[in-house]
């Protein structure tokens, strides 16, 4: 697939073209993300609450996003089962991208599903970005540097900006939405 390549939703119908995810990594690094991947998964329970445990502690106002989980004290938020929940559905997500990874329509549907749950919360591409961010550093402290050498590094953050600008073009067309419910 060509480094400009696009893909057009068919649902929701928009004038909105969508990046593909896809499209703009390498064959080989699309092998490095699926491989250290396979280590995260394996262990998604923990590396979920360890995301949004970091996430919290690094960004202590982003916790008022999530109903569920500000009603917690702060010092029991870790391990608790709603937060490792909420966590391991984020690992999941993500797996779900890297299994369909030659698949761009089906990575764009993906991306669009967390795109309209995340647009209604008013979460950020910064919001996005800083868990990104967390969640490469904890597979470099995790897998050491030899997995995540510059190489994979590279690649997983390539990864995380393509599946960003999916989801904030996916925005505009949620505000198109929101446009069209107002009017009537």
């Amino acid at each position: 697939m060509s480094k400009n390549s696009k893909y057009r939703s068919v649902t929701p119908e928009t004038d909105i073209v969508y990046p593909d995810v896809m499209g703009l990594l390498e064959e080989e690094e699309k092998k490095i993300i699926q491989d250290t991947w396979e280590n995260v998964k394996s262990d998604a329970t923990s590396y979920g609450n360890d995301l949004f445990t970091r996430l919290f502690n690094e960004n202590p106002k982003y916790l008022e996003k999530f109903a569920s989980l500000r009603i917690i004290p702060r010092n029991k938020l870790s391990g608790h089962p709603r937060l490792i929940a909420h966590g391991t559905q984020v690992i999941y997500t993500i797996t779900a991208v890297i299994d369909e990874i030659g698949f761009p329509g089906i990575v764009t549907e993906l991306l669009f599903k967390v795109a309209r749950s995340h647009f209604k919360r008013q979460v950020s591409r910064q919001m996005f970005e800083n868990l990104c961010n967390i969640m490469i550093g904890l597979m470099i402290e995790r897998l050491g540097d030899k997995v995540m050498n510059k190489k994979a590094i590279d690649a997983w953050k390539k990864f995380f900006n393509s599946m960003i600008d999916v989801m904030i073009a996916c925005y505009k067309n949620c505000e198109k939405d929101q446009m069209l419910m107002i009017e009537f």
